[in-house]
């Protein structure tokens, strides 16, 4: 019954026995990857990113800390100009977002 309100409210629901995962964790999980793309794959919203870019994007995701242009620039071994050219670059394609500073006054 949870099941079928589930799916009524619009949910993708999979079902897979404990055992299977348990003993084919690999198939299972080729499984649920095949369904992901199957559900979210819409090839019309892929962004096209650079070699460079994905780097980037790989290396805002490692990490809990704002990302700066100058940690960006030490890991690709370019210029910190040319790492705001980068992540300005992932911005306008809406990868990454700039973290805002707030500032206490009193």
């Amino acid at each position: 019954m949870r099941q079928n309100q589930l799916v009524l409210d619009e949910w993708k629901v999979f079902r897979s026995s404990l055992d299977d995962i348990t003993q084919h964790p690999r198939r299972c999980q080729q499984v649920v990857l095949n369904f992901m793309a199957r559900w979210y794959g819409d090839q019309t919203q892929l962004i096209s990113l650079t070699h460079r870019e994905k780097e980037i994007a790989r290396l805002a995701t490692s990490t809990t800390e704002p990302l700066k242009p100058q940690v960006v620039a030490e890991h690709l071994g370019i210029r910190v100009e040319h790492a705001r050219k980068w992540l300005r670059s992932l911005h306008r394609k809406g990868i990454i977002k700039p973290t805002t500073k707030t500032t206490s006054s009193g």
